[in-house]
C-alpha cells in the first residue's frame, strides 16, 4: 500500500454487473484484515460465537456469494511465505501490534470501551487457523482459491497479464507495480462505495 499511483491510472466507474462471466483475482489477506477489524463487538475485537472469531467467515460468507450471483468467477489468493526482504516490516508490524494490545488491555481493565473499540482493531490477527476456516468456506460454496509463492498481489498481478483472470480485485495500488492490466477497486458486496476500474 506504498505507491498511489491514481494520478497515473486511467479510472473508469463500473457496476457489478459489468464484471458478469469474467474470473476475478482477490487478495484474501486484504479483504480479511478489513472484516476483522469492521466487524467487530463493543471491545473491538472480531465478531465472535461463543468465542470464536467468525467476522472472517462473514465477510467472506457474504461476499463470495455475492459475487457468485452476478456471474462472477472469483479466484481467492492466499499470501505465501513473506519474502526475506519483508522480514523487518514484519517485525515492525508485530511490535505495533504488541504495543496496541497492551493499551487495549488498559482500557479494558480501566472500562474504557470507547478506546477498546477503537483500539481493538489494531491488535486483529488473521490466525493459521482462520486461514484453513476461510479456504473450507470456499471449498462450501465451490470457490476456486490458490496459495501464492510469496505476495498474493502480485500472483493475482500475474495471472491476469497472463490472461487468466479479468481483472483483480484489490484497493493497494502496488497491484498496478506488480504489473496487473486491470484493477477493479471497492469491490463491496452491497455497493456501498462506487466501484472503479484501472486501466
Amino acid at each position: 500500500m506504498g505507491c498511489n499511483l491514481r494520478d497515473l491510472a486511467v479510472i473508469e466507474p463500473l457496476d457489478m454487473s459489468d464484471l458478469s462471466g469474467q474470473r476475478v483475482a482477490v487478495d484474501v489477506f486484504l479483504n480479511a484484515y478489513q472484516f476483522i477489524t469492521s466487524l467487530t463487538g463493543p471491545d473491538g475485537k472480531p465478531l465472535s460465537y461463543n468465542g470464536k472469531p467468525v467476522a472472517h467467515l462473514m465477510g467472506f460468507l457474504d461476499r463470495t456469494t455475492v459475487m457468485l450471483s452476478e456471474g462472477i468467477d472469483p479466484v481467492f489468493v492466499f499470501d505465501g511465505r513473506p519474502h526475506e526482504l519483508k522480514r523487518e516490516t514484519l517485525r515492525g508490524r508485530k511490535k505495533r501490534k504488541q504495543e496496541a494490545f497492551s493499551r487495549w488491555e488498559a482500557a479494558i481493565e480501566a472500562g474504557d470501551m470507547a478506546a477498546a473499540k477503537k483500539l481493538g482493531p489494531q491488535t486483529a490477527e488473521y490466525t493459521p487457523e482462520m486461514v484453513a476456516e476461510t479456504k473450507r468456506l470456499f471449498e462450501l460454496l465451490g470457490a476456486t482459491w490458490v496459495e501464492a509463492p510469496m505476495e498474493a498481489e502480485g500472483a493475482a498481478a500475474v495471472r491476469c497479464a497472463r490472461g487468466e483472470v479479468g481483472a483483480v480485485a484489490s484497493q493497494d495500488w502496488d497491484t498496478l507495480l506488480y504489473g496487473a492490466p486491470v484493477m477493479v477497486r471497492n469491490l463491496t458486496s452491497h455497493g456501498t462505495r462506487r466501484f472503479g476500474r484501472v486501466l
